[in-house]
Formats: C-alpha cells, structure tokens, sequence
C-alpha cells in the first residue's frame, strides 16, 4: 500500500520525503525520474530489483543482481524472465526453496538440479513432481517423503509402474 492511499496530502507529514520505499523508487523510475539515488534502493530489493530489470531496462542489470540472488523467487524469475538462462549467483538461494528448484530444473535447466535435490527430497509433493517432470524416473533420494503423503505415495507407485 502506498501512502498516498492513506492520507490525502502526504508532504504534510513530518517524515515525508526523509525515506523512500523500493515500491516508491520504483515506481518513480518507471514513470522517467532520473535520481540515482532511487536506482540504489530499488537495487538493494530483491522483488523490485527483478521488477526493474524486467519491465525498465528490459534486460539484465547487474547492480540488482545481488538482491536478487538473494532471494529465491526473484532468482528464479530473474532466471527465467529477463536472462533467459542460468543465474549461477542465484542458484544457492533457488536451491533451499523446494518449488523455485523444481521450476528452475523445469524451466532454465530443463534437467536435474542437483544442488536442490536434497531440499526437493525432503518435500513429498515437489519430490513426486521432480521425478515425474525432471528426472523422468525414480527419485530414491525422496522416496521417504513421497511415501509419508498417501496421495503422492499412490500416486507415484502407479507412475512407476507404468514405467
């Protein structure tokens, strides 16, 4: 929520102007401000510095890039959207989060993450995905957390006997 949502004038408050938020950099840099001062705090946010590359600068922006590889979402994102390949800087963050590694194995590597693997193995749902959609065959490492869920445990014994 912005400011100016909640009050009607806010360059009548005391602290107006004294702190910008990366939503508010953001959306002053997209809208043709030139301060250099916004693109530092837009830099040092994760989603707005993803936000920037992809809908601003229309390409990779390498003083967003530490942000953005810490968080995984945004990594990914940044992965898939605006480089379009790898984001090795991003891959330590991307490989804690068992969603964002799958869809990173799917998408930008199109085959095994093996530095996710350990994180997707412990998460029933994204380890029955991971070896139907990415491997294309048993994942042994998640088999016991596949087989805690009954659904999925059912769901990829019928897979595998089909293989």
């Amino acid at each position: 929520m912005k400011l100016h949502d909640l009050v009607s004038d806010p360059s009548k408050l005391k602290t107006y102007n004294t702190h910008i938020s990366p939503e508010v950099a953001y959306d002053r840099l997209k809208a043709g401000d030139k301060d250099p001062r916004l693109v530092n705090i837009v830099a040092g946010d994760p989603q707005w510095a993803y936000d920037y590359a992809k809908n601003v600068i229309k390409g990779r922006w390498t003083e967003g890039e530490p942000a953005i590889a810490n968080e995984a979402t945004s990594a990914y994102l940044y992965a898939t959207d605006v480089i379009k390949d790898r984001f090795p800087e991003g891959e330590p963050v991307i490989a804690m989060n068992a969603v964002q590694a799958c869809y990173y194995a799917k998408n930008v590597i199109k085959g095994r993450f093996p530095e996710g693997e350990p994180v997707i193995a412990k998460n029933p749902s994204w380890a029955y995905w991971y070896a139907i959609l990415i491997l294309g065959k048993r994942f042994p490492r998640g088999e016991e957390a596949i087989a805690s869920d009954p659904e999925f445990q059912r769901k990829y014994q019928h897979w595998l006997s089909k293989l």
